[in-house]
């Protein structure tokens, strides 16, 4: 989230200007509980500040730390299974109508959402198609009315993160300049790790 706010920093002070807020982040997570079998995805989506508007990167990574502590500290006080047991005790007529309403009020009920952060937690081995092995896996999701201008998913396969980027591009044309700064702003923090020391 840190990496993905100062990737965002820099592109929009290259494009007009920083905002003087954070903006807010639409971060899908599971809502599946320790040691249930696995059955389908089982998500929601959650809005969190993102706190592009911090200059020092130590800083940015400290409010995304403690917003993302709070917003995890708030959903662990209902347990998971509720959520799903609402969803799936309505028709299904009604699930699709609920669906589609809630996706049409969430502009009005909730603060937009500037921007969709995804991690998706991948397989620790390789795996191979056809004998040969895969080396990477670049995730691509999806741009909705409601995600915002740029989904940023990140999917760790065999001990390395690979990031997808996917933008409307007609509010941000060039998804290759925020790849790019992507490793900017991982160098960015990196860099204030070693001056600070352990």
């Amino acid at each position: 989230m840190a990496v993905c706010a100062g990737a965002l920093r820099q592109w929009l002070a290259a494009h007009g200007g920083v905002p003087d807020r954070p903006l807010v982040a639409g971060v899908p997570f599971s809502v599946r509980e320790v040691g249930e079998a696995r059955r389908g995805n089982q998500v929601t989506i959650m809005t969190a500040p993102l706190a592009v508007d911090v200059e020092d990167p130590v800083q940015r990574l400290e409010e995304v730390r403690v917003s993302m502590q709070r917003i995890k500290d708030r959903f662990s006080l209902a347990p998971a299974r509720w959520l799903r047991e609402f969803s799936e005790s309505m028709p299904a007529a009604l699930m699709g109508l609920a669906s589609r309403s809630a996706f049409g009020l969430v502009g009005q009920t909730s603060p937009p959402i500037n921007v969709a952060i995804s991690n998706v937690p991948g397989p620790q081995f390789p795996l191979y198609v056809c004998g040969a092995r895969l080396l990477t896996h670049y995730p691509v999701s999806v741009i909705t009315d409601v995600s915002g201008g740029v989904n940023i998913t990140c999917f760790s396969y065999d001990g390395s993160l690979d990031v997808g980027v996917v933008t409307d591009r007609t509010m941000i044309p060039d998804a290759w300049e925020i790849t790019g700064r992507l490793r900017d702003a991982l160098d960015e923090l990196r860099n204030e790790a070693f001056r600070i020391g352990p």
